[in-house]
């Protein structure tokens, strides 16, 4: 006889025509941990889903690896390396690299009124991967990079544009503190809104020119290189004794 199965009946089981007063607390206790079952799996399913969205959001403003020169501290004023590095090929080869693109910051203070607000230019150029971006767009669009004229064409989020009262086709000045100090005037070409807004208060998109221009760099000079891949942190397959230097987005 199977024990197990015949206590189980005993206590679930009819008495008579009637439900055993221990059939019901077995029901009520089973419909609880059903439901308690569901909210964990429910809640898990939300944590999971907004924990990707994050990460998505984050290493879309970034990359998941940026090479960057050591000495720039992660700070916003950079140190220059060089736009045509010659490991860069290996690195496109790489299983998994999805993109490798450069870019060039600036940080500067805009000036509009009574409003004061501290923002970091991020320049771009040609093979700048806007997808990004342009999901997340609420007015205008992306600029085009040219690769020999300079725009003044910039795309802010929409936090910046709010605190700025600024919209689409607006211009405004940015100054840089710096020797000589410097000014630029610009226009919004978009504005975008991730609802991040540690990232969306800071960065705004302009081009590569503008930044090397203003640190004085050569054509050939950037801030770094930014490198997607496919699966985050899967995929890239170095072989032994095979050294890169790296800093993580």
């Amino acid at each position: 006889m199977n024990t197990e199965l015949f206590i189980a009946r005993r206590i679930i089981g009819k008495k008579k025509g009637r439900k055993s007063f221990s059939g019901s607390i077995v029901a009520i206790a089973t419909f609880g941990i059903a439901l308690g079952l569901t909210v964990m799996i429910v809640a898990v399913a939300i944590i999971t889903g907004f924990k990707k969205e994050i990460s998505g959001k984050v290493t879309g403003f970034g990359a998941h690896i940026q090479i960057l020169n050591l000495d720039s501290n992660l700070s916003f004023e950079t140190k220059p390396i060089p736009a045509n590095l010659e490991s860069l090929d290996r690195v496109r080869k790489l299983e998994g690299v999805s993109n490798v693109q450069p870019f060039a910051l600036k940080a500067g203070i805009i000036k509009t009124g009574e409003e004061i607000h501290g923002a970091v230019l991020k320049g771009v150029d040609s093979q700048y991967d806007w997808s990004f971006i342009e999901k997340h767009m609420t007015g205008g669009e992306t600029f085009k990079v040219n690769d020999s004229l300079r725009t003044n064409m910039v795309v802010l989020s929409l936090h910046t544009a709010n605190l700025l009262n600024l919209g689409v086709g607006d211009k405004f000045t940015m100054y840089f503190i710096q020797e000589p100090p410097r000014a630029r005037t610009f226009t919004i070409q978009g504005i975008y809104n991730t609802s991040l807004e540690e990232f969306d208060r800071l960065f705004i998109y302009s081009d590569v020119k503008q930044v090397q221009r203003l640190n004085d760099w050569s054509e050939e000079e950037v801030s770094g290189h930014i490198e997607h891949v496919k699966t985050a942190y899967e995929g890239i397959k170095l072989k032994e004794k095979e050294k890169v230097v790296i800093s993580l987005a």
